[in-house]
């Protein structure tokens, strides 16, 4: 079945012969939820009565980017099941999507298979067909271990489920386990988000990943705090909350990677790594964006719509746009800085024809007084208290 194909990227990031092999991830968007919570604005929905038909449709989607990557240039490294909440999907379906996307984008080893769950879904059964479909990577949702936090942040489950979740996983033999917890949220004390991470650590999980809440514009957060209701915590709070979490994950043998990223020795997550390396990947599903250099594109964020289009063997995208070099710059050394192993400078000079420590060197000569970042030979690396006010560092220097 040929789709016509008017978004897709001028050059498909199609290598020339002899080039060498690049690994590609695969993001997929399950759109929906059995109730939003108040922060997020990640493209969703409650109805849950098309989502078999979602699915029919990224397995067609996935078709039209076979027919364009598998062409040996491009190796299947990560898959992604995001959301939304794929963990809601039946597992035959999720098994389904996995099978199909391994045997249609070349992969010669076993890549990185992650689905994102909610812990009132997890059973030890679905965790079995999870694992039989060869989901090898789990991040579970749990933001806190305090109730009231997860109140505050309207999630389905509550502390004790999260405890479960994690039980469950390890009983049936899962080895790698990814928490997420969210930090700077209304009413958070030092003392309960200390005992938060302490007690994920003491799950021994792989991975850890620690977000700042923040305030979407149309989301229900947004409007409390319009309304007075709610009021967020200063900055001082917020990066004593950093602090605190960065030194206790270290001492748990977590090593940080990422501003929010900490993981135990081999279990950096591949996917992540992706975005992060500005490594090319493809998105299905609506709302779910892809990249190949030097092209950015991204669904429609409306399941009827999407549905419409694909039916219909047409594009999926709403909007694309080709990176100008000045974008190419900046996004480098945003990404780059977000990562431990910091922005190379020699790096950039080669791609970009520009001396980055010579054109911001009143800037970078800032941040190395205020011991926000140093350099380790070429490489510009923030500090603890740089990685912590990093958008205004990126700022300066884009």
């Amino acid at each position: 079945m040929d789709f016509m194909l008017w978004n897709a990227p001028t050059d498909c990031g199609i290598l020339s012969s002899g080039a060498i092999m690049m690994n590609l991830s695969l993001y997929i968007h399950i759109p929906f939820c059995r109730t939003k919570c108040c922060y997020c604005d990640f493209y969703s929905i409650t109805s849950q009565t098309r989502i078999n038909d979602i699915t029919d449709a990224i397995l067609e989607e996935m078709q039209t980017y076979t027919q364009i990557y598998n062409t040996g240039i491009h190796k299947l490294n990560s898959i992604f099941l995001g959301g939304g909440t794929p963990s809601l999907l039946d597992p035959d379906r999720l098994k389904a999507i996995i099978s199909r996307a391994k045997l249609s984008l070349q992969s010669d080893s076993e890549p990185e298979i992650t689905i994102e769950v909610n812990p009132d879904d997890v059973t030890a059964e679905i965790v079995q067909r999870w694992m039989e479909s060869g989901i090898n990577r789990i991040s579970i949702g749990a933001q806190s271990f305090d109730d009231r936090d997860l109140e505050f942040l309207s999630r389905r489950h509550d502390a004790n489920q999260n405890r479960k979740a994690i039980e469950t996983f390890r009983s049936q033999g899962f080895s790698n386990l990814s928490l997420d917890l969210i930090y700077g949220i209304p009413g958070q004390t030092l003392e309960s988000w200390i005992e938060t991470v302490r007690e994920a650590c003491s799950f021994k999980p792989e991975h850890i990943s620690i977000y700042c809440l923040t305030v979407e514009t149309g989301t229900p957060l947004a409007d409390m705090i319009d309304r007075g209701d709610v009021v967020m915590p200063d900055g001082d709070h917020l990066y004593d909350l950093y602090s605190h979490a960065v030194d206790i994950l270290s001492k748990c043998g977590l090593t940080q990677y990422e501003i929010s990223n900490f993981a135990r020795p081999g279990y950096e997550s591949l996917h992540n790594l992706a975005y992060w390396k500005l490594q090319p990947y493809i998105g299905l599903g609506p709302s779910a964006a892809s990249y190949i250099h030097p092209e950015r594109w991204k669904n429609i964020a409306d399941v009827d719509e999407y549905l419409r289009r694909i039916r219909g063997r047409l594009s999926a995208v709403g909007e694309r746009e080709r990176l100008p070099l000045k974008s190419q710059m900046n996004e480098y050394v945003m990404l780059s800085l977000r990562l431990n192993k910091g922005l190379d400078t020699k790096e950039y000079s080669r791609r970009f024809g520009e001396d980055l420590i010579q054109s911001k060197e009143d800037t970078i000569e800032s941040l190395l007084r205020e011991k926000l970042a140093y350099m380790d030979g070429y490489r510009l690396i923030l500090t603890k208290k740089g990685r912590f006010v990093s958008d205004e560092i990126i700022d300066h220097l884009t």
